[in-house]
C-alpha cells in the first residue's frame, strides 16, 4: 500500500532506497522542538512500514515520563522502549532508530548520540543492516532536522530530496 500522506523524502547519494517521513511523525517533533529557554532535550523511537524500496515512518513514540530529560540530554526509559517496540510491530510497525532534539535551529547529532545509535545497531536483533538517528532543531522541517543512517560502524547524512502531498514519483 503507498503512502498517501505528505511526506519528506530522504535519501542517500547511490542508494535507490528511500525514506519518507510522514506528517504525524513531523507533528511529534514540532511538539517538543526546544523554543523556549528552558526546554528540555525530548526523544523517543522511530517505527516504519516497509514499502520497498520506501522505508515509510509511520509513528515516533516518546517522551515518557520516566526519561530523564534536561535541557542538553535525553536518556530514554529502556524498560518502556522495549514495550513499544513489541506493541508497534504487533501493529505491523518495525523499529527502525530513534530521535530527539536539540536546542539548536538545525539537528545535529553529537559523538555520544552516534556512539549511542551505534550500539543499538550492534546489540540489537534485527535484519536491517542500519538504524535511523533523526535530530531536531528548533527550525520547522526539513530546515530543522539532520537524518542519519547509522551502519554500526559510521554514520551517513540523509539529504532531504522534496516534500509534498502522495510522494512516490
Amino acid at each position: 500500500m503507498a503512502p498517501t500522506r505528505a511526506v519528506i523524502r530522504y535519501g542517500l547519494a547511490g542508494s535507490v532506497e528511500r525514506v519518507l517521513i510522514e506528517d504525524d511523525v513531523l507533528e511529534q517533533f514540532g511538539r517538543y522542538r526546544q523554543i523556549k529557554r528552558r526546554a528540555p532535550e525530548a526523544g523517543g523511537q522511530l517505527f516504519a512500514r516497509l514499502e520497498p524500496p520506501y522505508v515509510v515512518i509511520a509513528a515516533a513514540t516518546g517522551p515518557d515520563e520516566r526519561d530523564k530529560r534536561s535541557r542538553f540530554s535525553f536518556r530514554p526509559d529502556l524498560a518502556k522502549q522495549q514495550l513499544e517496540i513489541k506493541a508497534m510491530y504487533e501493529r505491523g510497525l518495525h523499529y527502525v532508530g530513534d530521535w530527539h532534539t536539540h536546542p539548536a535551529p538545525r539537528g545535529s547529532a553529537s559523538g555520544p548520540d552516534f556512539r549511542s545509535i551505534g550500539e543499538v545497531v550492534r546489540l540489537s536483533r534485527h535484519g536491517f543492516g542500519a538504524f535511523l538517528l533523526i535530530v531536531a532543531g528548533t527550525a520547522p522541517p526539513p530546515d530543522g532536522l539532520a537524518v542519519y543512517l547509522h551502519d554500526g560502524q559510521r554514520a551517513h547524512e540523509l539529504t532531504p530530496m522534496e516534500r509534498r502531498e502522495d510522494m512516490l514519483s
